[in-house]
């Protein structure tokens, strides 16, 4: 944005705008979380930190075992205070998307190029080590606090989803969530400085 300063007090500034434009994204991998819901103030968190991270986008997700919450439009109302907060807090200039709550048999999983889905039961594939390129379109799908149901993670897979680990402890649902998407962005790039 452009502007001019058009007057001024003792406590305020007037400004003018002269110009407005749209910050560009990052040229980076781009990080879409489909997390399930989860119980209380951690969804809270979990926008916030995503937010924080450089996740491109958030898509909520209902679940079998997950928190099946009344009123989801206030919800996502809320949603997105706290990821346009977060935005200011870190100095992110383009806004995290905050996709409406749906089923994982109504999201959408065609244009991304990597799919990796974080499943407690996993024993022996761990969460790549890869350096992806900018052009990568990466999904990180995760459970609710009582993990996906095996027909949950059986769509995953027929749906293209590797199955990855995050070692032998079981970690909280959003322990899990912020571990998975601070390795995945250090491996795009998205945690170097600028």
């Amino acid at each position: 944005m452009t502007a001019e300063i058009s007057g001024f007090g003792p406590h305020t500034v007037v400004l003018r705008i002269l110009e407005r434009h749209r910050a560009a994204p990052p040229d980076r991998a781009s990080l879409t979380v489909a997390q399930a819901l989860l119980k209380g103030k951690k969804m809270d968190l979990l926008i916030q930190k995503c937010t924080e991270l450089g996740v491109h986008t958030l898509q909520p997700l209902q679940t079998r075992f997950g928190e099946n919450r009344t009123r989801l439009d206030r919800q996502h109302q809320r949603w997105q205070r706290i990821m346009l907060e977060a935005c200011k807090q870190c100095g992110r200039t383009w806004p995290m998307r905050i996709c409406e709550p749906r089923s994982l048999e109504q999201f959408d999983t065609d244009n991304f190029c990597e799919k990796l889905l974080l499943w407690e039961q996993e024993s022996r594939n761990p969460l790549p080590a890869t350096n992806w390129p900018a052009s990568a379109s990466i999904c990180l799908l995760l459970g609710p606090e009582g993990g996906f149901h095996q027909a949950e993670v059986a769509l995953a897979r027929k749906r293209g989803f590797d199955t990855v680990s995050l070692g032998r402890l079981v970690l909280r649902a959003e322990t899990a969530t912020l571990a998975a998407v601070s390795i995945i962005q250090f491996h795009t790039g998205a945690l170097l400085p600028a």
